[in-house]
């Protein structure tokens, strides 16, 4: 389980509900399941859009935007590219997006700009 340090509790809460919604959405996917693996993903990406705002309001921003790129992420494994796309480009835009992480959102949002 990823950690929560000193978070709202709701975000606690939620942060292992995603985590369970991924883990099952990837066993799914593993298994052939897409229909249902794409549903726990896009789930999983409603969950993390909420803890993203729960801690930027805690002014947690390096982890709000790491969540926000779980969110895109979640996105598109889903299949929701349009909405993947959108919040990749809005973490870029945050102060707090780790340098290391920029050029593989940049590749991301390149890819994603040509489906």
């Amino acid at each position: 389980m990823e950690e929560t340090k000193n978070y709202p509790e709701e975000a606690q809460r939620l942060i292992a509900r995603k985590s369970g919604l991924i883990l099952d959405a990837r066993v799914l996917q593993d298994i052939g399941k897409f229909d249902e693996s794409r549903t726990r993903f896009l789930k999983a990406a409603e969950i993390e859009e909420q803890i993203t705002a729960l801690l930027d309001e805690a002014n947690e921003q390096e982890d709000a935007t790491l969540n926000l790129v779980s969110a895109a992420s979640c996105y598109k494994m889903a299949g929701n590219y349009t909405k993947a796309l959108a919040l990749f480009q809005e973490a870029m835009t945050r102060d707090a997006m780790p340098k290391e992480m920029r050029k593989k959102i940049e590749i991301l949002i390149r890819q994603l700009g040509t489906l």
